[in-house]
């Protein structure tokens, strides 16, 4: 599914999220472990994806990204 949708729209319009607290936090986790531990994407990619895109389209959250 990731390397579709870096094909489709670019990795630079792909950004993580979960509907935390609403969705279990389990889930949200794993989720976020499931895109820091696959190979279908960069290290840079990751980076983006995790928070960087975020990061640059709202600059106030710049400071609260973990990565």
């Amino acid at each position: 599914m990731l390397a579709m949708l870096r094909a489709v729209v670019g990795i630079d319009h792909v950004l993580f999220g979960t509907d935390y607290p609403y969705l279990r936090r389990d889930l949200a986790v794993g989720a976020r472990g499931h895109i820091s531990g696959t190979s279908e994407l960069t290290s840079a990619e990751k980076t983006a994806v995790l928070g960087g895109t975020a990061a640059t389209l709202i600059p106030r959250l710049a400071s609260l990204v973990m990565t």
